[in-house]
């Protein structure tokens, strides 16, 4: 006879869990859904749709502990990143700003080789041009996030014969997070290889010439092939491949990254700004130059002392604000946790000729 139902043994109903399809879906809008403002309305179909995907996957995972909120967000991170960004994201090169490589400046002028030497020292435009390149990049939605620091806590990073340059006392160290293009000298360039997301820390320096410049703690790049070509090249610059997100809707830009190699995983960046009014080149501060009209860069093959320089048109900036600040590069770097809000500005971009390596 058949079993009454109350003696029938009852086979536990298995909820439904994610395809991996539809768990990077999801990861992609928790991610997302994380950068838009909270009153935003674009961001209520993103997280129901990653409150959807986390309660499948938590059912799916019962007996084996709930993930913590930090943890829930750092899968959201990884998924958002491996995934690519669809229409939900505007397209790279739907931005366009002044292509300029040159620019008139009337001036006198004093030949160095292959550097011509401005001799009339204008605010925030480079004071030499580079007649022949080694390479050209475009810097392009780029942001600057600068805090001050204790020179102290700066210095002690920094190699042999390279002092902090401070302003009002206070060394400045930068999060620069922005979109790369790469070039031959002839501006030819390869359509994947050549474009990427990079991040950079950064601080001021001066050499025992007593030449400003930049030194950079950490280069984060999404193109394992420019990583391994940058530390190979006379440069030895310290960069690292990373998994890197860039988004723009509307007047904010998102950036994501997570470093893959050589590490540590834990060096991560979560940005989102806000977009404000331009600032008139004739209302730039003298701070304003002192943090971005930079156009020398220092580094170290073995134990001696490399510079090269970078000359581009005058910085097109805009003022802006940090809305989601989630940062763990400074910290990697060896630097102290930054106190306050950082300074923060935007440019849609410059176009840049690379010098030679210098000693």
């Amino acid at each position: 006879m058949p079993e009454s139902g109350a003696g029938r043994a009852r086979t536990p109903q298995r909820r439904p869990s994610l395809t991996p399809v539809g768990a990077a879906l999801a990861g992609t809008a928790q991610a997302l859904a994380a950068y838009l403002p909270a009153g935003d309305p674009r961001s209520r179909p993103a997280a129901a749709a990653g409150a959807t995907a986390a309660g499948a996957v938590g059912g799916a995972r019962a007996g084996r502990g709930h993930p913590g909120t930090a943890e829930r967000r750092h899968h959201a991170l990884r998924r958002g990143l491996a995934e690519p960004a669809g229409r939900i994201v505007q397209a790279l090169d739907r931005i366009q700003y002044s292509r300029l490589t040159r620019w008139p400046i009337q001036a006198p002028t004093a030949q160095t080789g292959r550097v011509t030497i401005q001799t009339q020292d204008t605010p925030g435009a480079c004071p030499f041009t580079i007649e022949r390149p080694i390479m050209r990049q475009r810097w392009e939605r780029l942001t600057f996030l600068h805090w001050p620091f204790e020179p102290a806590d700066v210095q002690r990073l920094l190699p042999k014969g390279l002092d902090v340059e401070t302003y009002d006392g206070a060394a400045w160290v930068a999060l620069v997070p922005f979109f790369m293009r790469v070039a031959t000298p002839g501006k030819r360039r390869v359509p994947w290889a050549s474009n990427f997301c990079e991040t950079n820390v950064r601080t001021y320096v001066r050499d025992g010439a007593g030449r400003s410049g930049i030194w950079f703690f950490s280069l984060d790049a999404s193109r394992l092939g420019a990583v391994a070509a940058a530390r190979a090249t006379p440069y030895r610059l310290p960069y690292f491949w990373s998994s890197m997100r860039l988004g723009v809707r509307g007047s904010r830009v998102a950036y994501l990254s997570e470093r893959r190699w050589p590490g540590p995983r834990s060096a991560t960046s979560r940005v989102r700004i806000a977009v404000r009014e331009p600032i008139a080149p004739g209302d730039v501060s003298e701070l304003e130059h002192f943090l971005t009209a930079r156009w020398i860069l220092f580094s170290l093959t073995g134990s001696r002392a490399v510079s090269a320089r970078a000359c581009h048109q005058r910085w097109p900036l805009h003022r802006a604000r940090a809305e989601v600040l989630d940062d763990r590069l400074l910290a990697t770097a060896g630097l102290p946790q930054p106190q306050g809000s950082p300074l923060a500005h935007f440019s849609p971009g410059v176009d840049v000729a690379i010098g030679r390596p210098e000693r």
